[in-house]
């Protein structure tokens, strides 16, 4: 059996004879994060590009029920 172990508590195992891998306490903590081949980064520019997006539908859904809210006033 072939045994790799990182100091972040990731284990992964390998069994030649029956092919069977596993692979435990890999950790992601973003949506946003990426393998560089040595260890997990956070596409900074991607999860605020993700942010502002939602900002902006939370933006432009106030304002579709301020505007419904000022018709209903109104009538």
């Amino acid at each position: 059996m072939l045994h790799w172990s990182s100091s972040d508590g990731a284990v992964i195992e390998y069994e030649p004879e029956t092919g069977a891998l596993s692979a435990t306490g890999i950790q992601k903590a973003t949506a946003f994060d990426k393998w560089d081949g040595e260890k997990w980064l956070t596409d900074s520019d991607a999860q605020q590009q993700q942010q502002q997006i939602l900002l902006d539908a939370a933006a432009s859904e106030k304002s579709v029920g301020v505007s419904e809210d000022n018709g209903i006033t109104q009538a």
